[in-house]
């Protein structure tokens, strides 16, 4: 029975597709949530915060990807879009809060190569839209900021379809 425990970790997952970094709290926090069972809704502030870091670690990830060369000017520019997500994020935190957005950057992903980095980042782009758009359905009050941080998300995985096509 212990045999078939050790058979699948976070230390051999990523040999199947399946990517989870310990150190990264949020993923922790979530993977937890699953195992206990624990049903709560996730607070409007809890919901802000892993947004907040979320943006934080895009703009990380395509800062450390423009420093590759290729689609620098690309990468760059979307760096600083998603850091101005997460700033309009903060000030929504703080303005429900009272209180600064203490968020975390998570873990930035390393790519062997610039295809899968571009794969990576579509795919997670789109994931932002959609959980933008379920924010909008789920915070009404503030739903013309959701979808517009949305509408973003699509543009931003829109111009990395087109760096694709450049690059391959």
């Amino acid at each position: 029975m212990c045999g078939a425990f050790f058979a699948f970790s976070a230390y051999n997952g990523r040999e199947r597709g399946i990517f989870m970094n310990p150190f990264d709290s949020a993923a922790t926090a979530e993977v937890w949530r699953r195992v206990n069972g624990a049903r709560e809704e996730q607070t409007a502030a809890e919901l802000l915060l892993e947004m907040i870091s979320d943006e934080m670690t895009d703009s990380a990830t395509y800062l450390r990807l423009a420093r590759c060369g290729i689609g620098a000017r690309v990468f760059r520019t979307l760096a600083q879009e998603e850091d101005r997500h997460a700033r309009r994020l903060k000030a929504l935190y703080f303005l429900l809060t009272g209180q600064e957005a203490c968020a975390e950057v998570g873990a930035v992903p390393y790519y062997s190569c610039v295809a899968d980095a571009l794969r990576d980042r579509f795919a997670e782009e789109q994931r932002s839209a959609k959980r933008y758009l379920a924010a909008a359905e789920r915070l009404p009050e503030h739903c013309g900021l959701f979808r517009e941080l949305a509408a973003q998300e699509q543009e931003h995985a829109r111009r990395l379809h087109r760096l694709t096509q450049c690059i391959l």
